[in-house]
């Protein structure tokens, strides 16, 4: 009797999630910023530590959260 071995794959890495970044520009916020990049404006809040979603500085650099990322346990942004 003959035995075939065949070797299991190798384990496929998991890629990092894909985070992109974005200068604020004159006339966004952080609404806007949001519906660009199709992602929730609360997780492009706690992502970049934005308490006070009102208030985004031109020419800052924000990062787009990467799609399944969520706020850390405990993020809390200003009271409105």
């Amino acid at each position: 009797m003959v035995r075939v071995v065949t070797p299991s794959p190798e384990p496929t890495a998991t890629p990092k999630p894909r985070i992109r970044n974005y200068r604020v520009k004159s006339g966004d916020t952080l609404t806007t910023i949001a519906l660009r990049f199709n992602v929730p404006s609360l997780h492009l809040q706690c992502m970049n530590g934005i308490l006070n979603k009102n208030v985004v500085v031109l020419g800052a650099r924000l990062q787009i959260p990467p799609e399944g990322y969520s706020c850390p346990p405990g993020w809390r942004r200003a009271a409105r």
